[in-house]
């Protein structure tokens, strides 16, 4: 069972360092660093003393699945002279980004200087 990530993970959430886990733990602190790099696989009894020592219950560990990066690309095309601005439709309240020509995707309202429908924040 690999749960070196979810350990690692707990007690930096924690603030706590190898050695104090390992210290409340009542565990070699050595043998701790190698449960963190999967390099052991503890008991059930030690695990459940090290979730203690970390203050989480041991489902949590078990059951722990890293976070995926999430990647957001941000663009902008300056050699047309296009912009892109976030604006609200108050006709549907849809907020939406837009480029160019503002119009709402769900309800079809174009912003103009006359009307009111679209409100632009940037």
């Amino acid at each position: 069972m690999k749960v070196g990530g979810a350990l690692k993970y707990y007690r930096r959430i924690g603030n706590k360092t190898q050695v104090q886990v390992a210290e409340q733990a009542n565990i070699n602190e050595k043998y701790y660093g190698e449960l963190e790099r999967d390099e052991s696989s503890p008991t059930i009894d030690r695990l459940e003393k090290i979730s203690y020592a970390l203050g989480v219950e041991l489902q949590q560990i078990v059951s722990y699945k890293p976070l995926q990066e999430v990647r957001i690309e941000m663009f902008s095309d300056i050699t047309m002279d296009k912009y892109l601005c976030n604006a609200y439709c108050n006709c549907c309240g849809t907020e939406f980004y837009a480029l160019d020509s503002v119009i709402c995707p769900v309800c079809g309202c174009e912003y103009s200087d006359e009307n009111e429908y679209i409100e632009i924040y940037g």
